[in-house]
């Protein structure tokens, strides 16, 4: 099994994937090649027929493969940034071509009667997890802080290493734009020790340069990143040639001309950065996305000083363990129980709300949530409620709740 944020894929693995469909009959899957192509990635609902037949065993070991999730955002977010393409929606069980009704199974009418009758106990929207969370803006800003204040002691953050010892100042813009374009689901520390590799290597250095991408094709970067073992996903050389390439032509390889045409403002550079291109084309991949697009911003602020404003707009690039450290932080405490995808908003908004309070930014939390979860709070037992390892080391040890917090990219379970 593969894992793409709250998707999981299915190939040759047709047991697993019948356990999958099992367990959730409410959930969506994307049917496509063994090889995903733009061509062909058809959404149907987990209970429908074509892709669910209890008389069927082949699923995942043929032709076509399965990539499935409790939320549909999660699968579109898949094909858009894995896949290049768009799901398309056409077998009855999605509801068909315009004008034709939607058939629902009886087992997915009883989930969608589960989903509203639990909505109307906690309070919430139809299809979201039970969530009974509140916010603890004094707990969460002097938990931040102190997170802070240890960063000192813990060493430079990934992205400061990479840039260590380089002194030509675009060489560094475009070793952390570059890098943080294909940071995703990686190992950060692991990844950046890599790209220095990469770009201290004579073969390798032409990585850094758009001007030199632009003239290879995706298997000579392909080749290279596989030769630190840095490739994580198949599209990871795709992507790195396109943004090289879009650099290139349109701000001559210079990453620091995008920002100087939205005259430095961090909502406007973001806006640049997802717009689309001739024909609806997407300019860029990874760096238009709700976490590496804020996370960037902040590398710039953070490793290069440069002069952004307006990042009060900017809301926190929630991951794993952004989400992870605001829970242990304590400023947001109670119960949840159900996807990240659906907590992102809220955990954006407290801290937004935080930093209003400190009068700051939300990123600038950033960096010292991540190094507190990555080096604290991923020691915590996930599968039971005793208390934390590293609570007597921890900057925020004293304050840290007990209970359980359980966070993952598939699924958070809460209870503070």
């Amino acid at each position: 099994m593969r894992y793409y944020g709250d998707a999981v894929q299915f190939e040759n693995e047709d047991v697993a994937y019948r356990a999958w469909i099992d367990g959730n009959a409410h959930g969506f899957v994307v049917n496509s090649c063994a090889k995903p192509s733009p061509d062909y990635l058809k959404m149907h609902r987990a209970c429908c027929p074509s892709i669910s037949r209890p008389d069927r065993d082949i699923w995942t070991s043929g032709q076509y493969i399965k990539t499935c999730s409790a939320d549909r955002a999660s699968l579109e977010s898949w094909a858009r940034d894995h896949v290049l393409g768009t799901c398309t929606s056409g077998c009855h069980c999605m509801g068909g071509r315009a004008g034709q009704a939607a058939v629902v199974s009886p087992i997915h009418a009883r989930e969608e009667a589960v989903a509203r009758q639990r909505s109307a106990v906690v309070g919430a929207d139809p299809g979201r997890a039970p969530t009974a969370l509140k916010t603890h803006v004094r707990d969460g800003v002097a938990a931040a802080r102190r997170a802070q204040a240890s960063l000192e002691t813990r060493g430079p953050m990934p992205e400061a290493a990479v840039v260590a010892g380089v002194t030509n100042p675009l060489d560094r813009i475009l070793l952390l734009t570059l890098c943080a374009s294909v940071d995703r689901m990686r190992d950060s520390e692991l990844w950046y020790h890599q790209a220095k590799a990469l770009y201290e290597r004579p073969s390798t250095a032409w990585l850094f340069v758009p001007d030199e991408v632009v003239g290879r094709d995706a298997r000579a970067v392909h080749g290279a990143l596989e030769s630190v073992g840095a490739l994580r996903f198949r599209d990871d050389a795709n992507w790195w040639v396109h943004n090289a390439t879009t650099w290139q032509t349109e701000y001559g390889g210079d990453p620091r001309s995008l920002l100087s045409d939205a005259d430095h403002d961090g909502p406007a550079i973001l806006r640049a950065i997802r717009r689309k291109g001739a024909g609806g084309s997407r300019r860029f991949y990874g760096l238009g996305g709700p976490k590496i697009g804020p996370m960037w911003l902040r590398f710039l602020i953070d490793v290069e000083d440069m002069p952004i404003r307006d990042m009060e707009s900017v809301p926190i690039a929630v991951d794993v363990h952004i989400a992870r450290a605001t829970f242990a932080a304590g400023l947001l405490r109670g119960s949840h129980d159900g996807s990240l995808t659906r907590l992102r908003a809220r955990i954006q908004d407290a801290w937004a709300e935080a930093a209003t309070a400190a009068g700051t930014c939300p990123l600038s939390f950033d960096a010292a949530l991540w190094r507190l979860s990555r080096d604290g709070c991923t020691r915590r037992p996930r599968d039971r409620s005793s208390d934390c390892p590293a609570r007597r080391t921890c900057a925020i040890g004293s304050t840290c709740p007990k209970g359980i917090i359980d966070v993952t990219s598939k699924h958070v379970r809460v209870r503070t």
